[in-house]
């Protein structure tokens, strides 16, 4: 069970991202390989071992959340995403209009 503390600098839609990934936990009284997944089980593994899976694959769904945020390029940011200008080949912000 993670009980680590959020990433810091998040706008609040990836804080709220990372917290839900942060309290995202294994439960051993209906086990399953991770969300979504397979609903057969390997009983080979034991629920200590998955709960390290998940914690393992949550960390990593927060870390990536957290650069999603920090490159500032998420759509979803609040409220930077209005400061930052989207660039693609066909559209350049900084020529002026002919």
């Amino acid at each position: 069970m993670l009980n680590n503390r959020l990433p810091t600098g998040l706008c609040p839609f990836h804080r709220e991202l990372a917290r839900r990934w942060r309290e995202n936990h294994y439960d051993p009284r209906n086990p399953s390989e991770w969300p979504g997944g397979s609903l057969l089980i390997d009983g080979r593994t034991s629920h200590a071992e998955r709960e390290r899976g998940w914690d393992e694959k949550n960390r990593a769904e927060i870390a990536r959340v957290a650069e999603a945020c920090r490159t500032g390029r998420s759509r979803q940011c609040t409220p930077r995403s209005a400061a930052i200008p989207i660039q693609d080949a066909n559209h350049d912000t900084n020529r002026a209009a002919a």
